[in-house]
């Protein structure tokens, strides 16, 4: 009733039934159980899945001298699966991804089965619920992707996984920039002790769903021990 639709169309809808899902119907749909536009966005990219196109193999030349030289903040490339691509040397000492096999390095992975995640995030639901969202948004444009169907099939032996995939749901970049980019977390690292900082994440213009992980301290005091720690596991 709310969205204007009858019980006999509504019903096709929900089972997917392609002469059903028209643009009209969805936006009726979204409009009634008031979706997000994140939300309505991903119920759109489900009723006509589009992958992506091929991504740019070149990073934007910033971002690319920004991961050579700086060593004030952390900067992380993830792919449209959360696969970290590229990384600073201040990811690396944050997060340690390169004392990961490439096949453990992903996001996702390293939530909800590397244990040691929980010990470096004390903010680890709030990561994990963020890129599992980020996931399914992907998912949606490209719901029969191998690789992305693949890692689902390891993460479901994680009961924690499975609790948080059942809440269904969805995050963009623009989401959490609304909700969360003033908010200060914590990471105790073993290399540096408990660092403070804000995070962000940016998309990246031609990377098909790419985007950048921005890290910067919160404080002088952690952006002079970044920066000192930095500067003496060297720059390559």
């Amino acid at each position: 009733m709310l969205a204007g639709i009858s019980t006999e169309w509504y019903t096709l809808f929900e089972m997917g039934r392609e002469r059903a899902m028209t643009e009209g119907a969805v936006e009726a749909v979204a409009r009634a159980l008031r979706l997000s536009t994140t939300e309505r966005d991903y119920v759109r990219n489900l009723t006509q899945p589009m992958p992506p196109p091929k991504p740019l193999m070149q990073l934007p030349p910033a971002l690319e001298l920004g991961l050579k030289t700086d060593i004030t903040k952390m900067l992380v490339v993830y792919d449209r699966w959360l696969n970290p691509v590229r990384w600073n040397v201040v990811g690396e000492l944050l997060l340690s991804l390169g004392t990961y096999d490439p096949s453990k390095r992903n996001a996702l992975w390293q939530f909800f089965c590397a244990p040691e995640t929980r010990e470096l995030y004390v903010e680890w639901e709030h990561f994990a619920a963020l890129f599992l969202g980020l996931f399914r948004h992907s998912l949606g444009r490209d719901p029969g992707n191998d690789e992305a169907q693949r890692l689902l099939g390891i993460l479901k032996a994680s009961a924690d996984f499975r609790k948080m995939w059942d809440l269904n749901e969805v995050w963009s970049l623009a989401d959490e920039a609304r909700s969360s980019m003033h908010n200060v977390y914590h990471l105790h690292t073993h290399r540096l002790g408990e660092v403070r900082g804000y995070t962000i994440g940016l998309a990246i213009p031609g990377m098909a769903g790419g985007h950048v992980r921005l890290g910067t301290p919160a404080d002088e005091t952690g952006r002079r021990m970044l920066e000192d720690a930095a500067a003496r596991l060297g720059i390559e």
